[in-house]
């Protein structure tokens, strides 16, 4: 098996389950990458960061405080 290229989805979203942000969607090749997220227009709380690729998804929790 060798990885391949393919669609990666990766997003925020809040508690309710709304989008808040889309850090990307669109296709990469295999390998290593770094996505920035600014938070300046969230307000502090809990979200959940969700990655969707080649048909892997994983969810995180994450905690902006200010």
């Amino acid at each position: 098996f060798a990885p391949e290229r393919g669609d990666v989805t990766i997003g925020v979203y809040d508690m309710l389950g709304n989008l808040v942000a889309e850090l990307t969607n669109e296709a990469y090749d295999p390998g290593m990458y770094i996505l920035e997220f600014s938070s300046e227009d969230v307000a502090p709380g809990t979200y959940f960061l969700r990655m969707t690729a080649a048909g892997f998804s994983t969810t995180r929790t994450i905690t902006l405080v200010r």
